[in-house]
């Protein structure tokens, strides 16, 4: 991989270098990784890619032992990424760091900026300190950026919007659908709220990844249904919007069936050791060995 791109020095003072090693990682990965200049339908900063790509590309060697960062640690970083409040990477707080789409193959990802923060006039200084200067410099392109870019894009806002309120409402469609195939609780018809919970799920997760969490939802429902204390099969508006307590940094219910969940989790390590019990060692999953044994580490436990 041949060129190189442009990181200004105040990035010491921002906001991803106070977060894990993984967040600043992953932000140079996509840097480098975006266009350059508009090509074959991408434009300038933008990148065609995908979480196993990124997991693959963001992993390190501890030794000889590659170690490779979840899906879900991905996740949470693209999140902090598009997080408006948050997500701010050199002195503006107004807007995200990046903006993604979903596409046939993964998604495409849009670095917010792109031709701001990689134009030298941006970082030249005369008179005046190195981040003054880059300050100023990002206030009046940011502004003038803003201008030119809502009078060229205005007349095609209406019709992305148009295709992309489509697109998520097949989506939510399309869960609402599985979900009544799963037979869980019975729900005649998609309400608003439903659908308003579903929206904000999709912002994180695509459609269906959403479907593998309400199928181990329906399996741990099933799997418990004679314990003394059942898991509770859920309505697909609470499913996806309620936490699982009123405490401060509580998960919401559905976070807790990802990998690394509690209730996933439990669910494993109940399954290895019911395959343990019936079928000799070599034969159990080593997705519930891994589990049990990461667990049993954590946790200090016997099992």
């Amino acid at each position: 991989m041949k060129g190189c791109i442009l990181i200004s020095r105040a990035i010491v003072e921002s906001k991803i270098w106070q977060k894990p090693p993984l967040y600043i990682k992953v932000w140079l990965y996509l840097l480098v990784r975006a266009q350059h200049k508009d090509f074959n339908g991408l434009k300038r900063g933008q990148l065609y890619t995908s979480i196993p790509e990124i997991q693959n590309a963001c992993s390190w060697y501890v030794g000889y032992r590659k170690v490779t960062p979840s899906k879900d640690k991905i996740y949470t970083v693209f999140k902090w990424l598009r997080n408006p409040c948050e997500g701010s990477y050199e002195y503006d707080t107004d807007t995200t760091m990046i903006t993604t789409t979903k596409a046939t193959h993964g998604m495409l990802v849009t670095i917010d900026k792109y031709s701001i923060y990689q134009e030298f006039k941006t970082y030249e200084s005369n008179n005046e300190t190195t981040n003054e200067k880059v300050t100023s410099n990002l206030r009046n392109q940011h502004s003038s950026y803003n201008i030119n870019k809502n009078d060229n894009n205005d007349k095609n806002d209406n019709k992305n919007n148009i295709v992309q309120k489509q697109v998520l409402n097949e989506s939510i469609k399309s869960i609402f659908d599985y979900y009544v195939e799963l037979d869980l609780v019975k729900h005649k018809k998609l309400t608003d709220s439903m659908k308003k919970s579903l929206n904000k799920a999709l912002k994180e997760y695509t459609a269906d990844e959403l479907k593998a969490l309400l199928r181990r939802h329906s399996d741990i429902c099933e799997s418990t249904k004679n314990n003394q204390y059942p898991v509770k099969k859920r309505g697909l508006d609470i499913f996806y919007s309620q936490k699982i307590s009123n405490n401060a940094g509580s998960p919401l219910i559905y976070e807790e069936y990802l990998e690394g969940g509690a209730k996933y989790e439990r669910y494993i390590i109940d399954k290895y050791v019911e395959e343990k019990e019936a079928k000799p060692t070599s034969t159990v999953s080593d997705e519930a060995r891994r589990k049990t044994e990461e667990f049993i580490k954590r946790n200090d436990v016997e099992c």
